[in-house]
């Protein structure tokens, strides 16, 4: 499961600005009138002598009471002064004297939208660009109304028009920028924070939201420097620079966490809570709630339990004195978390009991979150929910996380996990993409200038680039759709850039399908330099371009073979040829212990020491790695035969399951390669398994020859083993191909 919401790097929104060009001069009843105060009142403006010039225009109104003018210029001091609701009453006196003005207009929806009343503010706006489409701020103003309204689509046309007729600001830029990362486009978003900084290389603020917006875009290590510029240019500004200087010392916090360097993370943190502390009472604790969060979540990734809790109780404290009335929601979005990583922690111990009252806390404190405005906390009670199991619960979290904010990637890798896991592929696969915009899947993701494959049959000429990208069972899982895609390329060339332990395994398939296909395939380890290429998709991305449904999946088992010389050679190791009455069982205990969920998946070689303890049967170890130097502690009365440990890669591996008649393993990557040998498979799942092997279905439609022991409750290996023995018992090593269809089909 992917957590959506720990605290995100702080962006700083669009300026407002109040620089609207001065209306055509107001004919004046009375010609006599002296034009002078009006010349003087407006330099006096410009050069920020603000009670000078409000008296110069208070002279022309003497002569002059409807100088419309000198009515604006009223209205723009007032606000300026934040006399909110002077300014207004100038405005609308600057309207009664010609509506027909836009300039005058645009002042008005400037001043409701500084009351704080945008949904007001944009029919002013329109009304503006009605009477004259090329008053930059006008489109600007509106802009910011949608923005501030979440409407980021049409505040995107808005900025875009602004940019276009008034290239040269700066502010346009940076809101443009603004939208555009609230819309996902990470990079064209900081393209345009570029072009802001270029007009206005002194800009702390677009300084800091460009480094969030590379950290986005999986350019993370270019963003220290620009939050470090943030700071510079911030500097100077004194009190106005210390908003911008705490979020950027903030955000390298958040950067050096995600690197795991937690004692720059301190050093961050601490300075930012020294200059929160400088700040004035209205804000300051508001500011230290944020830091205080910080601390919490620092403390959570150094597994300091105790010290996170003392960090969220100073980060109440303070939000309480901040605004009692409007909690901070990601106070209690931080609670939830904490709960989780408690209830993992419990988990890892082998102490889950009681299992669902952490969980439960942290629904409610997710539910807490989600009450006071918090975008993804959805998303995380959705996690929590399908740990218990509710799929359904977990499934509308999720989507309401999305209706909060549809372009939040982690919401929706979330919700495409889940649709996967209850058999809603329609759906899944095409929201699955949004992994590659998820920075705790893909960190730095790969790109290339050629255009992404969706399928479409390639010339002769082309060469078509496919990758894998994460686990080893992954690739050969989806190496499956390989003769699928050669197809749609006849004659062209298809280049597989796989792991190097799968390298040896995979060859022969790619042998094979470019005999039946007649398109040349080569394959290349990862690390390898690329040839030339025309076309490039990722491996787990096939599914989703081919229209994956649960009926359609390629289940032509086997699609893998092992190495027929390689299988001799193997079975020339086995220590003994078993009697009649006996089979060989190879099991596989633990996993990629980086995974994420590797405490839940894998186990202890001592877990399948009942089944080792029965007759008739020869075991073989097929583990790899650390957990494979469990054996040495194994009892004097129990044996099993250690042929994985040296292997060389998963070849060797297949060699030996090619001997074997059956293998029993928790979800590794020989789960999915005795699945794609077309062995036995006896995969023993947890509680709460990966998306893949969907939810309480006996089987897959991934390996049909395969059957799923699942834990009937969390942790609870005991139990499943007493299943698995039992049916052990039965001399049954495998069982037919799953034809009942699993009902796990839901829509979304």
């Amino acid at each position: 499961m992917a957590a959506a919401a720990l605290p995100q790097s702080l962006l700083a929104p669009p300026p407002r600005i109040s620089t609207l060009p001065d209306p055509p001069p107001t004919p004046s009843p009375n010609p006599a009138a002296n034009p002078y105060p009006l010349h003087h009142a407006r330099e006096l403006h410009a050069s920020g002598q603000l009670l000078h010039a409000a008296e110069a225009y208070r002279q022309t109104l003497i002569t002059d009471p409807r100088n419309q003018s000198a009515l604006l210029g009223l209205s723009l001091i007032a606000r300026q002064s934040k006399q909110a609701l002077p300014a207004l009453r100038m405005a609308r006196a600057a309207i009664a004297t010609g509506p027909a003005n836009a300039i005058v207009w645009a002042n008005y929806a400037d001043t409701l939208a500084a009351l704080g009343k945008p949904a007001l503010a944009q029919p002013a706006y329109q009304r503006a660009i009605a009477l004259d489409s090329s008053i930059a701020p006008a489109h600007y103003g509106l802009g910011n109304s949608f923005a501030s309204q979440t409407n980021y689509a049409a505040a995107l046309t808005s900025f875009e028009t602004a940019v276009h007729l008034a290239p040269g600001v700066a502010d346009f830029h940076f809101a443009l920028a603004f939208t555009l990362g609230k819309l996902g486009r990470h990079t064209d978003a900081a393209s345009s924070y570029h072009r802001a900084i270029t007009l206005r290389p002194s800009f702390p603020s677009a300084w800091l939201n460009l480094g969030v917006e590379l950290v986005a875009d999986g350019r993370s290590h270019l963003a220290a420097p620009c939050y470090g510029q943030a700071i510079a240019t911030a500097t100077p500004l004194g009190p106005r620079g210390h908003a911008t200087r705490i979020s950027a010392h903030l955000n390298l916090g958040h950067l050096a966490r995600s690197h795991r360097r937690y004692d720059e993370a301190q050093l961050q943190y601490e300075r930012a809570l020294t200059l929160a502390d400088d700040l004035k009472a209205s804000t300051r604790f508001a500011r230290l709630a944020e830091v205080h969060i910080a601390f919490a979540c620092l403390h959570l990734d150094r597994k300091q339990f105790p010290q996170a809790w003392q960090s969220l109780r100073e980060a109440e404290a303070s939000d309480t004195q901040s605004n009692p009335n409007h909690p901070n929601p990601e106070i209690a979005n931080t609670r939830g978390i904490l709960l989780l990583a408690e209830h993992t922690a419990a988990v890892a111990s082998d102490v889950p009991e009681p299992y669902t009252v952490l969980l439960e806390e942290a629904i409610e404190a997710f539910a807490q979150a989600e009450s006071a405005g918090h975008n993804t906390a959805a998303s995380n009670r959705g996690n929590t929910l399908l740990r218990l199991g509710h799929c359904d619960e977990a499934l509308a979290a999720h989507q309401a996380a999305i209706d909060r904010d549809p372009h939040h990637a982690g919401a929706r890798y979330n919700l495409a996990l889940t649709q996967l896991r209850m058999g809603n592929f329609t759906h899944g696969w095409p929201n699955y993409e949004i992994r590659w915009s998820f920075r705790d899947v893909h960190p730095r993701p790969r790109r290339f200038p050629q255009p992404r494959w969706h399928g479409e049959p390639l010339a002769e000429s082309s060469t078509l680039f496919l990758y894998a990208e994460q686990g080893l069972g992954d690739t050969i899982q989806f190496f499956r759709y390989l003769p699928l895609s050669a197809e749609r390329a006849p004659g062209s060339s298809i280049v597989v850039e796989v792991q190097a332990p799968l390298l040896r395994l995979l060859q022969g398939f790619a042998e094979q399908t470019s005999t039946a296909t007649g398109t040349k395939i080569h394959l290349i380890p990862q690390g390898s330099q690329l040839p030339a290429i025309t076309h490039h998709c990722p491996l787990m991305s096939l599914p989703a371009l081919f229209g994956t449904t649960l009926d359609s999946i390629s289940a032509t088992i086997p699609y893998l073979y092992a190495d027929p010389q390689l299988v001799r050679i193997r079975a020339a190791e086995l220590a003994h040829q078993p009697t009649d009455s006996s089979q060989r069982v190879g099991i596989n205990w633990a996993g990629n212990p980086n995974y994420r969920a590797d405490h839940e998946r894998s186990t202890h070689l001592k877990t399948f020491h009942p089944l080792l303890a029965l007759p008739n049967i020869h075991w073989v170890s097929l583990q790899k790695g650390k957990p494979a130097e469990e054996m040495r502690g194994l009892p004097p009365n129990l044996h099993l035969q250690d042929l994985g440990s040296h292997d060389r890669d998963l070849a060797d591996t297949a060699a030996v399951i090619a001997n074997l008649d059956l293998v029993i393993t928790t979800d590794t990557a020989v789960a999915h390669l005795a699945g794609a040998l077309g062995k036995p498979l006896w995969l023993l799942l947890p509680w709460q398994s990966d998306w893949r092997w969907m939810q309480e279905c006996p089987c897959t439609p991934w390996y049909p020859q395969a059957r799923l022991f699942r834990q009937s409750s969390p942790c609870n290996w005991q139990e499943l083993m007493q299943r698995v023995g039992r049916e052990l018992s039965k001399s049954t090593s495998h069982c037919p191909p799953c034809t009942a269809r699993c009902d796990t089909t839901k829509s979304a």
